[in-house]
């Protein structure tokens, strides 16, 4: 099975680095052997967002995207979603 979360952020500086950790802590405590990816899109934030995104950049199965203007979180995700090479998506 494979497994990707994937989650549109705007303006929400404050929460997106505790629901990253909440995510990366799950997936350690499964010890799934499951492919497990984290597709994040800055949906074109005014505030810090994308900076505070970029320090998972390191991290192989996550991918950060961001937007050059804001869309509806539904555009958002279609635009995407193309991207998804899992067996499953769970939208966040």
């Amino acid at each position: 099975m494979s497994l990707t979360f994937m989650i549109s952020t705007y303006n929400r500086e404050e929460y997106v680095t505790k629901t990253i950790e909440n995510i990366l802590e799950n997936i350690k405590q499964t010890n799934s052997k499951s492919i497990i990816n984290l597709l994040v899109i800055d949906n074109c934030s005014n505030d810090s967002t994308y900076e505070c995104l970029k320090k998972y950049s390191d991290i192989d199965f996550i991918n950060l995207y961001k937007n050059e203007k804001h869309l509806d979180l539904y555009k958002c995700l279609n635009l995407y979603l193309p991207v998804v090479e899992t067996d499953y998506v769970w939208f966040f």
